[in-house]
């Protein structure tokens, strides 16, 4: 989300869906944010995301919550990221819905690159990623979803896609407000 911080993060409120370890919701808070929310379904990655707050001297400016991002009403952010973490949930309908809801100007988001020459070879690794994990018993998946489905989703709730850049395997999205 290096968009987002070039952009400028000056006392902006922030909300970090699928926040993981903290780790951009820390550096956010280092280039200007004045606040974000983090919220992770993993009791692991929130207390990892308290300690990176805690020992970058941070922690009186972000608030993690283990919770699903798809299930909450979030508070009404200026900015609100999903890095990777679409592509974990089945249906991206609620989830959408619930992270534009509390968009006030910009959001961000990662996820699959399914578009393009690059198609192909996403959705056989995806399928070969999905397969190791079932043999694993590992309950994890990875979900692709259309660009255009994002997009429209996104649109009805009155966000525009600004940028739309790609980073190897992912699609990096910024949408703004309209």
């Amino acid at each position: 989300m290096r968009q987002l911080i070039d952009d400028g993060l000056a006392d902006r409120t922030i909300l970090d869906l699928g926040c993981g370890s903290g780790r951009f919701s820390v550096e956010a808070l280092k280039n200007g944010a004045s606040s974000i929310v983090g919220v992770d379904l993993s009791p692991v990655m929130i207390a990892t995301a308290n300690m990176l707050a805690d020992e970058r001297g941070v922690r009186g400016r972000a608030t993690f919550l283990v919770g699903d991002a798809a299930k909450l009403d979030h508070q009404v952010s200026d900015i609100v990221v999903l890095d990777k973490v679409v592509c974990c949930y089945p249906s991206i309908e609620e989830l959408l819905s619930r992270a534009s809801n509390a968009c006030n100007d910009r959001l961000g988001l990662i996820l699959p690159r399914d578009v393009g020459f690059a198609r192909v070879p996403v959705r056989i690794g995806v399928y070969i990623d999905n397969l190791v994990d079932r043999v694993r018993k590992n309950p994890v998946r990875v979900y692709l979803h259309s660009l255009g489905r994002v997009d429209d989703l996104l649109k009805r709730s009155g966000l525009r896609r600004k940028i739309g850049t790609v980073t190897g395997f992912w699609l990096v999205l910024i949408y703004e407000r309209y």
